[in-house]
C-alpha cells in the first residue's frame, strides 16, 4: 500500500510537470519574433554622460575587465551576454546573475527588439538593432 502511494505522487508530479512543459513550450512558440538585424548598439546614461557602444557579439556585462559593459557593482565577472540567434539579437542571464529587467519585465532568455530597455544591476540600457 506504502508503495502504491508513492508511485501515484510521482505519477502525478509528473503529469503536472508535462503540462506545465507544455504549456511553456506553446507559449514560447506562439510569441513573435522581432525583425532580422544585423548591426546593434547600445545606449545609457551615466553620472550625466551618455555612452553608447556597438554591439559585436557575444556582448557581455559583468564586472570582469573582459566584459564589453563593465558593473561595478555586479555579483558575477559575467551577468548577461546578447548574442545573435537565427539572425536576431538575445540576451540570456548568465549563471548566478542578479534579476536582468527588459522593460520591466524579468528576462532569463529571449529576444531583443529595437528600442527595448534593459535594466541590470541598478543600470538602464537602451538597445536599438537594424
Amino acid at each position: 500500500m506504502w508503495i502504491l502511494s508513492v508511485v501515484i505522487f510521482v505519477a502525478i508530479l509528473i503529469t503536472v510537470f508535462v503540462i506545465i512543459a507544455r504549456k511553456g513550450r506553446a507559449l514560447r512558440k506562439n510569441q513573435p519574433l522581432p525583425p532580422r538585424a544585423k548591426e546593434a548598439f547600445i545606449q545609457w546614461e551615466d553620472d550625466g554622460q551618455n555612452g553608447k557602444k556597438e554591439v559585436a557579439v557575444p556582448f557581455y556585462f559583468g564586472k570582469s575587465a573582459e566584459c564589453d559593459v563593465v558593473l561595478s557593482n555586479a555579483q558575477r565577472d559575467f551577468e548577461a551576454c546578447i548574442f545573435e540567434h537565427r539572425e536576431r539579437f538575445a540576451l540570456q542571464t548568465l549563471d548566478g546573475a542578479d534579476v536582468i529587467y527588459v522593460n520591466g519585465s524579468e528576462m532569463l532568455a529571449g529576444y531583443l527588439w529595437d528600442g527595448d530597455v534593459l535594466k541590470i544591476k541598478g543600470k538602464s540600457f537602451t538597445f536599438h538593432c537594424f
